[in-house]
């Protein structure tokens, strides 16, 4: 028999008002069996929400019961529970999967206050079934319900719980070090040729360990035997005339130039060698190299800073041949959508720049980007994002500095891909320098004194999180070569944040490149066009608004010479993407080893497919009766008849 304790006896279910003076002890519904075999719905609405009420209002350290009093006796109750409402005592039953205590506990609260006349239930979450009496075939339910917190099914209230985080992780990476379209040397004789020499330093970090290396190497230069590539000063050296170039003066090698490189500054410097045109790179000349790299999480600040230096630029004519010499060099740089406080400026540094003054008016003019002009007027010319110049300067300075303040350039400033292209003494096809000329720079051993374009700006979104993992990749088009080429790519599942995306374009011959991007095919949104005169950069930044990081989604980029040159299927993309480093609190365990485990276990789970954690700190604490670590969970009666 249950008792009630007197401190409920205010509690009652009515049934109806001919009744109320016959109800005592509130929350007690006695109904004689001598009443009438089926009973008015408003009887059924009035048992279920007063059947709640009870459940809801009465503590367990209030029930008289000798079963409810044994649960705590043999510790199947704790005395937390005791300050519990049945109804949350049940819910927390129900979350660890103790039904049959739960059963019990609620047929002996209830049996003897529910008439046979009625067929009555307590519920979790709309069908998990604590208990139920079906005595009667249902014809008319009523139902009451009450949200608990802190409850749901599987998820015991009491335990251990525990995060993890990677304090180290190892990763391969794969760095683009990219080479863009410049030249000059011109002209020449096989017995005197003109040159064009082109250095690049770059940094490499000390912490790397280099697992593969490959040099695309693409040149309009002579195709007689000279070495064309020399990477750290005889490291490793690339012959015009090795096997893997193809093609004629418009040349392509892939090269494996894994042990060449070096931790700290690596020098590349290209040879072109020149007898009846302008020695250039074409877009297509990049090194890439994969490495691993062991690093602690990062936070990642709103403020970015990038230099980007240009390549060493030095144009010899030939030394038999008065024929005249000037050089040339695009440079492209980036500025994301989303990017606000955008400053940038820019110095070009020119060396034994000519100061061509030509005597007669109808000599020395060149077809420009609109007309005829006086090569004595144009010794330096210089474009940004546009084919009308710049800047241009008719009497330089044989060593010449040229600066340009953020307020200067900020109105010629786009998102996404921006290219600045750079001529002394030369435009297209024409040239009117002497001896030599040098687009100057040398970034480690006179930083200040280079050429470069500096760009600062501040990330109000797509900012990673904290702990975040930078993971990189690459990829080539493949198939084979044409003209318009699209590729395809997807973010892998576990992406939380979206880096650099970039292509890199291969080819042989460049007219004026178009570059589109977007989740459909084909893409509709145009990304890069080329603004000037040989102004095909080698990379191409690709903004973040036009793609998507949902695994389900697929990128679509698209290549598009104007002019229908090739496009090679050794074309690239890299792509970026940020993945978490920690994972938060998981299940609860009955013991704080079971919690680390399934920690450790989630951390593995996570990151597994992109680097290896090390050095792994968990964090594991005991919760008991945390109201709002889980649910909320909804409790029903149903009463019926």
């Amino acid at each position: 028999m249950a008792l009630i304790s007197k401190s409920k006896l205010g509690f009652f279910f009515s049934l109806d008002a001919l009744l109320a003076a016959a109800i005592l002890l509130g929350g007690v519904l006695l109904i004689s069996s001598n009443y009438i075999a089926r009973s008015p719905t408003v009887h059924v609405n009035h048992i279920s929400q007063d059947l709640i009420t009870c459940l809801s209002e009465l503590e367990m350290g209030e029930v008289e019961n000798s079963y409810v009093e044994g649960l705590f006796t043999g510790g199947t109750l704790s005395s937390s529970d005791s300050n519990s409402s049945v109804i949350e005592v049940l819910g927390k039953l129900w979350s660890s999967d103790d039904i049959t205590i739960a059963q019990n506990i609620t047929r002996e609260l209830t049996e003897h206050l529910i008439s046979s006349n009625y067929g009555f239930g307590v519920y979790a979450n709309v069908n998990d079934m604590i208990y139920q009496r079906s005595n009667v075939t249902p014809t008319t339910i009523n139902s009451a319900k009450k949200i608990i917190s802190g409850v749901e099914y599987n998820r015991p209230v009491d335990g251990y719980v525990a995060s993890a985080s990677a304090n180290q992780i190892t990763s391969t990476h794969v760095e683009t070090i990219s080479f863009s379209p410049q030249g000059a040397g011109w002209r020449g004789r096989n017995s005197g040729p003109g040159w064009a020499y082109i250095t690049k330093y770059f940094n490499i970090s000390p912490d790397t360990i280099f697992t593969n290396a490959t040099f695309y190497v693409s040149v309009h230069s002579d195709d007689r035997s000279y070495t064309t590539v020399d990477i750290n000063n005889g490291a490793c050296t690339i012959n015009r005339n090795d096997n893997c170039f193809t093609g004629g003066e418009g040349a392509f090698c892939e090269y494996n130039v894994h042990g060449c490189l070096q931790h700290g500054i690596n020098r590349v410097r290209l040879s072109l060698r020149n007898v009846g045109y302008n020695a250039h790179l074409h877009p297509g000349t990049f090194l890439q190299y994969e490495y691993e790299l062991t690093e602690s999480p990062a936070d990642y600040s709103s403020f970015v800073s990038n230099k980007y230096y240009f390549d060493d630029t030095h144009s010899v004519e030939s030394a038999v041949r008065d024929d005249e010499c000037g050089a040339w060099q695009v440079v492209p740089f980036y500025i994301p959508p989303s990017a606000t406080n955008v400053s940038v400026s820019v110095q070009v540094v020119g060396h034994d720049i000519y100061d061509y003054n030509s005597g007669w008016w109808w000599f020395g003019r060149f077809a420009s980007w609109n007309g005829w002009r006086r090569m004595r007027d144009y010794d330096y010319i210089m474009f940004l994002n546009d084919d009308s110049p710049f800047d241009s300067d008719n009497h330089p300075a044989s060593n010449e500095v040229y600066r340009y303040s953020p307020n200067q350039v900020a109105n010629d400033l786009i998102d996404g891909t921006n290219t600045i292209i750079v001529y002394f003494n030369n435009y297209g096809d024409y040239r009117w320098g002497e001896t030599e000329v040098s687009i100057y720079s040398d970034p480690f051993n006179d930083p200040s004194g280079s050429s470069y374009v500096e760009v600062n700006y501040t990330m109000t979104d797509n900012i990673p999180e904290y702990g975040s993992i930078k993971v990189t990749d690459s990829f080539e088009f493949g198939g084979g070569s044409s003209s318009d080429k699209t590729t395809s790519f997807s973010f892998p599942a576990g992406a939380t944040d979206m880096g650099d995306v970039k292509a890199n374009i291969v080819q042989t011959t460049s007219y004026s490149l178009e570059v589109s991007a977007g989740t459909s095919n084909p893409p509709g949104n145009e990304v890069f066009e080329t603004p000037a005169a040989r102004d095909v950069p080698t990379t191409v930044y690709i903004p973040e608004n036009y793609l998507s990081l949902s695994e389900t989604a697929t990128n679509y980029i698209r290549l598009r010479d104007l002019g229908g040159n090739i496009i090679r299927p050794e074309s690239t993309i890299d792509y970026s993407f940020y993945v978490p480093s920690r994972v938060g609190i998981g299940g609860v365990f009955s013991t704080a080893q079971e919690a680390v485990d399934d920690a450790e276990q989630r951390l593995a789970d996570l990151v597994g497919p992109f680097f290896n954690a090390s050095n792994i700190d968990t964090d594991v604490n005991n919760q008991s009766d945390v109201p709002s670590l889980w649910g909320p969970a909804l409790v029903e009666v149903r009463v019926w008849t």
